[in-house]
C-alpha cells in the first residue's frame, strides 16, 4: 500500500508540474523538472533507507523522531480534532489541555542551547499534516517533502536564470544537483522546509520589489519568511540584510553596490552585539559563545567521530572578529577527503574539493559580472559568507556543518558560475563544448 500510495502522489504533483504556470521555467522543459522531482524522491529513499538499515536507532535520528512526535500530533485529530488544528496551526500553542499530547513527543520542548537556533516544532507539525494523506507510511512523506524542496529550488533557479542565460545547464547543476544537498534537501528533515522556505521567498520577494508589485507576491513573502525564521532563525538572519541591501539599491538606483552590502551588514552586525545595552537577555555574542560550548560538550559526551577542534568563542566583539575566518573555512571547506572518515564525509569531501577546483577555474578565466547581475550576485556572496560564519562560529561537529550548510550551496556555486568566462574556458578546453552546451 505504501509504494502505490507514494506512486499516486509522485503521479498527481508531476501533473502539477505539467499544469502550474509556475513551473514554466526558461532552460528547463516540464519533462526535465519531473526527473529531476524523481531524482529528488529517490535520493529522499536513500536517506529513508540509510536510517532505517544503518542507523537503526530510530528515537536518536532525525529522520524518524520527528516523523514518530507527528504521529501523536496527528492522534488528536480523532477524538479532539480542534486540538489537532491548534498545534499545527501554531494557535495557542500553550494551552493546558494540549500538554498531554506534548509529554508524549521526545523532540516538541528542547534544551535551550539545541532551541535557540533552530526548531523542531515545525518538522513535527509538517509531518502532523502529511500524516492526512499518507496513512502514516513514511515514504508518502518523503514524497511530499520532495516536491516542497523542489519547488523552492525551482524559485531560486528562476531568479537566477535571466542573468544566466549563456550558462543554464551550469545553474540547473548548481540548484539542483550537489549531491549532499539532493540527498539531505530530499529526505523528512527540515533541511526541505529551508530550501522550500528560502527558495519560494526570494522568488517571490525579488519579484515584488523588481518585477512587479502586487499583494499576492507580498503575502507569499510574509508567509514564507514567517517558515524559513520558524524553522531555522539563522538562515533567515543571514538573508535578511541582502534583502534589506536590494529594496534600497531598486528605490535609490545605488551604483556602489558591494559598499552598500558591506555597510549594511556591518550596521546590522553592530545593532546585533549592542543588543543587551536594551536587554541583557538580548547579549548575541554570549548567547553565541554559550551555543559552542553546548554543542562541543554534547558532541564530546556522546564521542562525535567529527568531532575537530575550534577556537573558543569567548562573548566578545574581538574573540567573535577572530573567529570569523576558521568558522568561515570550516563551513565552506571542510571536511577534506583526507579528514573524511565515513562515506557521507567522504561525499562532501569530493564536494568540497570540487569548489576548490571550480574556484580555481574562475580565478584563471575571470569574467567582471555585468551590472545587471550584481544584486544578486553580492547577495549570493554575502549570504553565503554570513550563513557559513553562523554555521561555524559555534559548531565544533563536520558531520553537522555538513548538514546546516545546505541552504548556501546553491548559492556558494553559482557565485563562480557567474564569474567564469565560458568562452575563454571553451576555447581552451573545445572537449567541454559538448557538456556545457
Amino acid at each position: 500500500m505504501e509504494i502505490i500510495l507514494s506512486l499516486l502522489y509522485t503521479a498527481l504533483f508531476i501533473i502539477l508540474i505539467y499544469k502550474i504556470n509556475f513551473f514554466e521555467v526558461d532552460g528547463l522543459s516540464r519533462k526535465t523538472l519531473s526527473a529531476l522531482f524523481i531524482l529528488k524522491i529517490i535520493f529522499g529513499l536513500a536517506v529513508w533507507f540509510v536510517y532505517t538499515f544503518y542507523y537503526t536507532d530510530r528515537s536518536a535520528n532525525d529522520v524518524f523522531k520527528f516523523f514518530d512526535d507527528g504521529a501523536i500530533m496527528f492522534s488528536a485529530i480523532y477524538q479532539h480534532p480542534m486540538h489537532y488544528l491548534q498545534m499545527v496551526l501554531g494557535i495557542d500553542t500553550n494551552a493546558p489541555y494540549l500538554e498531554p499530547y506534548y509529554k508524549k513527543m521526545a523532540n516538541w520542548y528542547k534544551p535551550w542551547a539545541a532551541a535557540t537556533y533552530h526548531n523542531n516544532r515545525i518538522i513535527i507539525q509538517f509531518n502532523a499534516i502529511v500524516y492526512l494523506f499518507s496513512f502514516g507510511y513514511y515514504n508518502v512523506h518523503t514524497v511530499f517533502m520532495s516536491f516542497l524542496s523542489f519547488v523552492g529550488l525551482t524559485g531560486i533557479y528562476k531568479i537566477f536564470i535571466p542573468l544566466l542565460k549563456d550558462k543554464k545547464r551550469e545553474l540547473a547543476i548548481a540548484v539542483f544537483l550537489i549531491p549532499s544537498a539532493l540527498f539531505w534537501g530530499s529526505g523528512v528533515l527540515k533541511e526541505g522546509i529551508t530550501l522550500f522556505s528560502l527558495g519560494m521567498m526570494l522568488f517571490f520577494f525579488y519579484q515584488y520589489v523588481f518585477i512587479q508589485k502586487t499583494l499576492k507576491y507580498l503575502v507569499w513573502i510574509i508567509f514564507t519568511a514567517l517558515i524559513l525564521a520558524f524553522t531555522k532563525i539563522y538562515v533567515f538572519v543571514a538573508i535578511f540584510p541582502s534583502l534589506v541591501a536590494l529594496v534600497i539599491i531598486k528605490k535609490f538606483n545605488i551604483k556602489r553596490m558591494f559598499i552598500l552590502f558591506l555597510l549594511i551588514h556591518l550596521l546590522f552586525f553592530f545593532i546585533s552585539v549592542n543588543l543587551y545595552q536594551l536587554n541583557p537577555e538580548w547579549d548575541i555574542l554570549k548567547t553565541l559563545s554559550h551555543k559552542q560550548w553546548s554543542l562541543t560538550t554534547i558532541a564530546e559526551d556522546q564521542n562525535a567521530g567529527s568531532l575537530i577542534t575550534t577556537k573558543v568563542l569567548e562573548s566578545t566583539t574581538i574573540s567573535f572578529i577572530k573567529n570569523a575566518p576558521e568558522a568561515i573555512i570550516n563551513t565552506l571547506f571542510r571536511p577534506t577527503i583526507v579528514e573524511s572518515k565515513t562515506l557521507f564525509m567522504f561525499v562532501s569531501g569530493l564536494e568540497n574539493l570540487f569548489f576548490v577546483i571550480v574556484i580555481l577555474i574562475s580565478l584563471f578565466f575571470l569574467k567582471i559580472p555585468p551590472k545587471k547581475s550584481l544584486p544578486l550576485f553580492f547577495t549570493s556572496i554575502f549570504f553565503v559568507i554570513t550563513l557559513a560564519l553562523l554555521i561555524g562560529i559555534v559548531n565544533p561537529v563536520l558531520g553537522s556543518i555538513v548538514r546546516f550548510r545546505i541552504p548556501l550551496l546553491p548559492f556558494f556555486a553559482i557565485i563562480f558560475i557567474v564569474l567564469i568566462d565560458k568562452q575563454k574556458l571553451v576555447i581552451k578546453f573545445p572537449f567541454l563544448q559538448t557538456i556545457l552546451k
